[in-house]
């Protein structure tokens, strides 16, 4: 009979089947505190691998195979810092900056995904792992490729977080890799391969998947089972509709190669059944547009709405943590409103993802910058549509605050301007700590409403503010909506609302969103 045990608080990355041993992440208060591991026999000892301090509370880890037999450790730490390092039970590797994200670790290499500082170039890398000297061996340059518009993966830019968990790429130990790659008509999976041993590895679409991918506006890879040499394929279309493909692998054994000779490795391909979306809208069309802010700067936002159809219009701001917009019908509440004849805008401010200066730009000063391209973007889509007397506003957990900046700034241009889980209160942030993240991206937050955000005494037409919140958001509590709307209507301006008993940060997913926003309209 097994006995099941009490692991605690924590999160299981890893498990030996040898040693009856798992690698664990401990966590408390939502934080990441110790990375551990610890055998699951009666009676035996657990091992702090790593301690989190306040400015490092991430980790990640995995068991390595070995010819020895001794399962090493492959540990990921990140924060100020982000460092690997490789610990046996007698000794441990030097420590070595992070060069990307983990895609794979195999007997004796660490593959992995980065980005240039630009994000334009990417490149597929392996290190040797340290099992035996102790020392790093050489990064190997495997594949350079040119990531558009969107880099197969960018570098975080938040200390204290590690990268995106989405992969674009998967290696397997035969030698194979897989990789999204752009082309001029949108995206294609391709192998990366060697046509012969001394040319340099070229990206080769694989046909099968052409067709599948017409359409996708998110490509994902995820690394499946690499002993069943199997990988998922994840696409995205532009209404956010999920499909799936499974791709298993067949060729040769494990080999030294880090990539393999081009058409060497036979595919199989079988489609997956996935969960139907809340709402499909019909003949959507996207278009893109620019405008020029006031300082000069050329501000970029997609126009997407059922063809022939306008309706109303709501711009889904964001502008902060240099995050990037997902240019598509991401949550239900966007897919019912554009099925419904509504048309959704998506713009990119600085402060989102891009070119370091361009993220830079749009952080401090309580997001001036950002807000006003947002004003930049709401003006152009009224000159655009003339009989579109005002647009309306959504802004998400940051997004809100640069929704309500933009607001108060110019509140002519609005008509409703809808808050979930906004992060507005600055006094209930991170950002009363002045070396934190949350200080450096929006300023200051001493001075209350009036510093952050503006505001002056409302007119006739003042938009009216349509503010959720979830009761059990721990990342912005629900008080910092309630103090919003208090100081809102203070202004004079009409604020309607409704807190969600039980709810957490993810509100914006619910449903059943949608609904009551218009219930409040």
């Amino acid at each position: 009979m097994p006995v099941w045990l009490d692991l605690g608080e924590g999160r299981v990355l890893d498990y030996d089947s040898g040693s009856s041993s798992i690698l664990r992440l401990v966590i408390s208060d939502q934080t990441v505190r110790a990375l551990i591991v610890e055998s699951l026999s009666s009676g035996a000892t657990t091992r702090t691998l790593w301690q989190a301090d306040s400015a490092n509370t991430n980790a990640y880890g995995r068991f390595l195979r070995s010819r020895s037999g001794e399962r090493s450790i492959l540990v990921m730490t990140g924060g100020p810092t982000v460092h690997w390092q490789v610990i046996g039970s007698r000794s441990q590797s030097d420590v070595r900056p992070a060069p990307g994200a983990l895609n794979a670790a195999f007997e004796d290499g660490l593959y992995y995904l980065a980005a240039s500082p630009s994000g334009n170039e990417s490149w597929y890398g392996r290190a040797i792992l340290p099992l035996d000297t102790g020392s790093w061996g050489p990064d190997r340059l495997i594949y350079r490729g040119n990531g558009g518009a969107r880099p197969p993966i960018v570098a975080a830019q938040i200390p204290g977080r590690l990268w995106q968990e989405e992969k674009d790429a998967a290696f397997l130990p035969n030698g194979a890799l897989l990789a999204v790659t752009r082309r001029a008509d949108g995206y294609a999976v391709s192998e990366i391969c060697r046509s012969s041993p001394e040319q340099t590895p070229t990206a080769e679409p694989v046909a099968a998947m052409t067709d599948w991918l017409d359409g996708a506006v998110e490509v994902t890879l995820f690394g499946g089972a690499p002993a069943s040499r199997i990988i998922l394929v994840r696409r995205k279309d532009l209404g956010g509709q999920i499909a799936l493909r499974m791709l298993v692998l067949s060729g040769r054994p494990d080999s030294s190669e880090a990539v393999r000779p081009c058409r060497e490795t036979g595919l199989a391909i079988r489609d997956l059944p996935v969960p139907s979306s809340v709402v499909a809208a019909p003949d959507l069309v996207r278009e893109a547009r620019s405008v020029t802010a006031d300082d000069g700067a050329t501000i970029s936002y997609d126009v997407i709405r059922s063809s022939g159809r306008v309706g109303k219009i709501l711009i889904r701001a964001y502008g902060a943590y240099g995050m990037t917009p997902e240019a598509y019908l991401a949550r239900p509440l966007e897919q019912q409103w554009v099925a419904g004849g509504n048309t959704l805008v998506v713009p990119r401010l600085r402060g989102d993802a891009g070119e370091p200066a361009w993220v830079e730009a749009g952080r401090g000063d309580h997001k001036r910058r950002s807000a006003g391209d947002l004003v930049a973007v709401a003006q152009d889509v009224l000159d655009r549509e003339p009989s579109v007397r005002r647009v309306n506003l959504l802004g998400f957990s940051a997004g809100g605050f640069v929704s309500a900046r933009a607001s108060f700034d110019t509140p002519g241009l609005f008509d409703r301007v809808v808050m979930i889980s906004s992060l507005s209160d600055l006094s209930l942030s991170e950002a009363r700590d002045e070396s934190s993240f949350d200080r450096a991206e929006f300023g200051s937050s001493e001075g209350g409403f009036p510093t952050w955000l503006g505001g002056r005494e409302a007119d006739a037409e003042a938009p009216v503010f349509i503010v959720l919140h979830g009761s059990h958001d721990e990342i912005v509590p629900a008080q910092a909506s309630v103090n919003f709307a208090a100081y809102a209507r203070s202004l004079g301006y009409p604020v309607k609302g409704q807190l969600y008993e039980g709810i957490g940060h993810e509100l914006a997913n619910a449903s059943d969103v949608l609904r009551d926003i218009e219930d409040l309209w």
